[in-house]
């Protein structure tokens, strides 16, 4: 059974609020349920569990969307939720006596998350020019099972409980500075909390910030030089973790051919060769640091031919802001009156 619930109230043709619920399952995987040992690492042995069954999750959300037309100005937001029901997680059970953790699937109740979205866009007279403002609020909440038996054979289960919880702003402002020459920047700050309840040393906060400029020239025979330089940092309680990565790239294109359907791109990309990937998971038992080897400064020549055709009409819809997260495909034809529809964007 698959439940779905949509509800749509139009307040006018350009705001509007919907409601949406969604019942999905998840089954366990065949390496879940089959109840062989894997001892590939003598350390760390795995088991599956014939008796799992599968995972049910609820799913609500609520959106709302405005978009004034006159004065380019638009407010989306959305609440999410999921709650997970027999939620398919490993128990961790460690033997003190022989040093050897095993791990086994188990179903617990208790799992959700919980997410926010805002942004708010509007205008700028003096310098003409765009302030968008986007905020996001997750709240995640997962149980697991940690079982000790000690030297003597004794053992302890207890419950553990991680919650993370994660807080991020992203400020944006476009503006042409000459008739020819645009410029974009951008600040992106995120802080996160991740939380233990059976090991609190375990306990971290940490935070990044990116910082972005892009600046375009173009002319009217066609070249274009454009520009984008990231400034992004990480900062935590683990030493790998706090970095710095400065980003440049850049590029000089030509349009060609009739109606500029052709481009010619010569670009660079990190020409200050200090990019790497830095990413962090936080999971039922442990936080996760992850570095990895990613290409570094290198250059690329492209050759693009666009082949579609647009009317004006169409021209000027496909120039028209989008709500966060909405795919233009999905939007109404031009002229039946309907509006924008607002969504969040993928978290």
């Amino acid at each position: 059974m698959y439940p779905t619930a949509n509800l749509t109230y139009r307040f006018s043709k350009t705001t509007n609020l919907r409601f949406n619920y969604t019942g999905r399952t998840s089954q366990p995987s065949v390496t879940d349920l089959q109840p062989v040992v894997d001892n590939s690492d003598p350390l760390n042995v795995s088991i599956g569990n014939p008796n799992l069954k599968q995972s049910f999750t609820n799913s609500f959300r609520l959106l709302f969307g405005s978009f004034d037309r006159v004065h380019s100005k638009n407010i989306f937001a959305s609440v999410n939720a999921s709650f997970i029901s027999n939620n398919i997680v490993n128990a961790t059970i460690s033997n003190l006596k022989t040093g050897v953790d095993t791990l086994l699937p188990v179903n617990m109740n208790g799992s959700y998350n919980l997410s926010a979205f805002f942004n708010y866009g509007f205008p700028l007279k003096k310098p003409k020019s765009n302030l968008n403002f986007n905020t996001n609020f997750s709240n995640t909440r997962s149980v697991g099972l940690i079982k000790t038996i000690d030297t003597a054979g004794y053992s302890n289960t207890q419950q553990n409980t991680t919650t993370n919880y994660s807080i991020a702003e992203t400020v944006r402002w476009t503006t042409n500075l000459a008739k020819n020459f645009d410029m974009n920047f951008s600040a992106s700050p995120t802080y996160n909390i991740a939380k233990y309840s059976i090991q609190p040393t375990q306990n971290e906060n940490y935070f990044s910030v990116t910082l972005s400029a892009e600046p375009t020239w173009y002319t009217k025979s066609g070249w274009i030089v454009s520009a984008d330089f990231d400034y992004i940092k990480y900062a935590g309680r683990a030493e790998g973790y706090n970095q710095s990565v400065p980003l440049l790239n850049a590029s000089l294109a030509k349009q060609l051919f009739k109606n500029k359907r052709g481009e010619l791109k010569f670009s660079m990309h990190d020409l200050l060769n200090q990019n790497v990937s830095i990413s962090r998971t936080v999971t039922e038992n442990y936080t996760k640091d992850v570095q990895t080897k990613v290409l570094t400064r290198y250059a690329m020549l492209t050759f693009t031919y666009n082949l579609r055709s647009f009317n004006q009409q169409q021209k000027k819809r496909n120039f028209e802001p989008l709500p966060p997260g909405e795919d233009r495909k999905n939007m109404p034809p031009p002229g039946n009156g309907e509006p924008p529809a607002g969504g969040p964007p993928p978290f």
